[in-house]
C-alpha cells in the first residue's frame, strides 16, 4: 500500500508541475494587467545595404540650390553612394586623393546610371559624397572595433565577418595604420577641430537639405 500512495504522489505531482508549465507558455493571459512592457533598446548601427537596381523605375534625383540632393530619392541615393563607395575603395588607401582617377570614374558612372543624371557638371558633387561616406566607414570601423568609443552589434562579429570586401589581412593591416603614431596625431587634430563645432548635426541620418524641404 505505501508503495502505491508514493506512485500516486508522484504522478500527482508530475501533473501539477506540467500544469504550471501550460499555464506559464499560454501567452499573453499570464501576464499581469499592470505590467509595463520594457522599452526595446535601440539596436547599434550595423552595414547598410545598398540599393538594387530597379530596371524601367526611373530614379531621378533632385537638387536643391546648393548641389544637395533632395526630393523622393534623395535616402536612396545616400544608401547607394556609401556601399558602392565601401565596396570599391579600399580601407588600406590613406587619403581619397590616393584613390585612382580609374576607381573614381568607376563610382561616377554606377551612380549615374542609376539614377539618371545626365548633367556631367555634378560628378564633383558625387565624387564629393563618395569621399565623405568612405571617409565616414573608416571612422566607424575606428571607433568602433579598434577604440572601442562607439557601440558595435552585441554579436560581437568582426568586420571581415560583416563585409565580403573586408579579409582578416585587410583588417590587420588597417588596424596597423591606425594605430600608428601619424594616425593618433591626425585624429587628436580632428577631436581638436571638431570641439570647436557649436553646431553639431541632430538630425539623424537626414541631411539638412531633406529636413529644409520637410
Amino acid at each position: 500500500m505505501m508503495k502505491d500512495f508514493m506512485l500516486k504522489k508522484r504522478n500527482s505531482e508530475i501533473a501539477s508541475g506540467m500544469d504550471e508549465d501550460q499555464h506559464a507558455n499560454s501567452g499573453p493571459s499570464n501576464k499581469s494587467p499592470n505590467q509595463v512592457p520594457q522599452k526595446q533598446k535601440k539596436k547599434p548601427r550595423g552595414p547598410t545595404k545598398g540599393i538594387k537596381s530597379m530596371p524601367g523605375v526611373p530614379r531621378i534625383i533632385e537638387w536643391d540650390h546648393l548641389d544637395r540632393p533632395t526630393g523622393k530619392w534623395a535616402t536612396d541615393y545616400k544608401n547607394h553612394i556609401g556601399e558602392i563607395s565601401r565596396a570599391k575603395v579600399s580601407i588600406l588607401i590613406r587619403t581619397w586623393e590616393d584613390v585612382s582617377q580609374g576607381i573614381k570614374d568607376t563610382l561616377w558612372e554606377d551612380v549615374k546610371r542609376e539614377f539618371h543624371i545626365t548633367d556631367e557638371t555634378k560628378k564633383e558633387v558625387v565624387l564629393k559624397s563618395c569621399d565623405k561616406r568612405w571617409r565616414e566607414f573608416k571612422s566607424r570601423l575606428t571607433t568602433g572595433w579598434i577604440r572601442g568609443t562607439r557601440k558595435r552589434p552585441k554579436d560581437e562579429k568582426m568586420p571581415y565577418d560583416l563585409y565580403s570586401y573586408i579579409t582578416k589581412d585587410i583588417w590587420k593591416e588597417f588596424v596597423k595604420i591606425r594605430t600608428s603614431e601619424e594616425a593618433e596625431e591626425i585624429s587628436e587634430k580632428a577631436r581638436q577641430s571638431q570641439s570647436f563645432n557649436i553646431y553639431p548635426h541632430h538630425m539623424g541620418q537626414k541631411s539638412y537639405a531633406e529636413m529644409t524641404s520637410e
